[in-house]
């Protein structure tokens, strides 16, 4: 897991009697080096939000994405959890503030001052047992009124 970000470096599949004889040295996440900023791992999320209500089509939305966090910004808090499946839990709402105000891409947010849902990252283990890790995003409004997300992306 990378550090700052707390999303995945590796995820290797292995285990006992692997075929051949030979470690399993694949990992279904690239090259374990630093990537740079907008660049999506696994364990991002974008989000596309804009108030509720109002005209259906067209529609204006806020963007924030985890992927384009300033890399000088402090890692995200660890978020407790009495559930033992629960390995590694963050609050990663701080990395979707930095980009509230404007993304080189989509231009200003036209609605809020900072993202206004919480976004807490979890990585579990498999509840049924079969050694499988689970990723959970818990997104919570924490806005004044209702929002509606239109759009959420979890980069694989």
């Amino acid at each position: 897991m990378r550090s700052l970000s707390g999303t995945l470096l590796c995820f290797h599949v292995s285990g006992p009697g692997e075929p051949w004889g030979k470690p399993n040295n694949f990992s279904f996440v690239g090259q374990p080096r630093s990537p740079g900023g907008g660049c999506h791992q696994l364990g991002d999320i974008n989000l596309r939000v804009a108030p509720a209500g109002g005209a259906a089509v067209p529609r204006q939305w806020a963007y924030y994405t985890s992927a384009d966090a300033d890399p000088q910004q402090a890692p995200a808090p660890a978020v407790p959890s009495k559930d033992p499946n629960v390995l590694i839990s963050h609050d990663i709402t701080g990395f979707l503030n930095s980009t509230s105000t404007a993304l080189r891409s989509h231009g200003p947010n036209p609605f809020f001052g900072e993202v206004p849902v919480t976004v807490v990252r979890s990585y579990e283990k498999d509840p049924d047992h079969h050694g499988g890790l689970v990723l959970r995003f818990e997104v919570t409004n924490r806005h004044t009124s209702s929002v509606v997300v239109g759009g959420l992306g979890l980069p694989m």
